[in-house]
């Protein structure tokens, strides 16, 4: 029940903040009037989530709130398919898809990714016979329409490079100093 809740009103918030939120947002950055507590490092982060419209909730990140749907969409729809009574079965599929239009408002793909390879291991773990072995293909399709479509690739080439840039810099603090880190001031400026 309290996940439920939780999905419900975080659904619920993320969303609203299209009508509420966003737009007000917009309208301080075009006339430059940006609320002065908004810390001047996170300014871009906001124009940023003003021009993709990507939902966020009470996470300071899209992909923080991807991250917690993905956790509590699954409990929505289990309820949904084998809840007690109708009332639980009606308000848990009504939660289930607000939740899954977040997800989808979030404009995670690396939320979406994960999502889809549960998916896949999902179906491929309860298929049997030929059908198990149709999994692995349409993943292999999936991912060669990721590659092959300059479109797609354009959107998760930015996504990656960025993935790549925070391992790149990770692996290179590591080499710095393997063994005692850097610390916990080791970045202040």
């Amino acid at each position: 029940a309290a996940l439920l809740t939780g999905l419900g009103v975080e659904a619920s918030y993320a969303l609203g903040q299209q009508i509420w939120a966003l737009p007000d947002m917009a309208q301080q950055v075009l006339q430059g009037n940006l609320d002065p507590s908004v810390h001047p490092s996170l300014r871009g982060d906001m124009a940023e989530r003003i021009q993709n419209g990507g939902g966020y909730g009470t996470f300071p990140r899209s992909n923080g709130l991807a991250a917690y749907l993905l956790l509590t969409i699954p409990v929505a729809l289990g309820i949904a398919l084998s809840g007690n009574s109708t009332a639980a079965r009606i308000i848990a599929s009504i939660v289930g898809l607000a939740g899954m239009v977040t997800l989808a408002y979030t404009n995670s793909k690396g939320a979406w990714a994960a999502a889809l390879v549960a998916l896949a291991l999902i179906v491929w773990r309860h298929a049997s016979g030929w059908r198990r072995y149709l999994v692995p293909g349409v993943v292999a399709l999936a991912i060669t329409v990721v590659i092959a479509v300059p479109m797609v690739r354009d959107r998760f080439s930015a996504s990656a490079d960025v993935r790549f840039g925070y391992w790149r810099a990770a692996a290179t603090l590591i080499g710095e100093r393997p063994w005692s880190g850097h610390g916990l001031g080791g970045f202040t400026v």
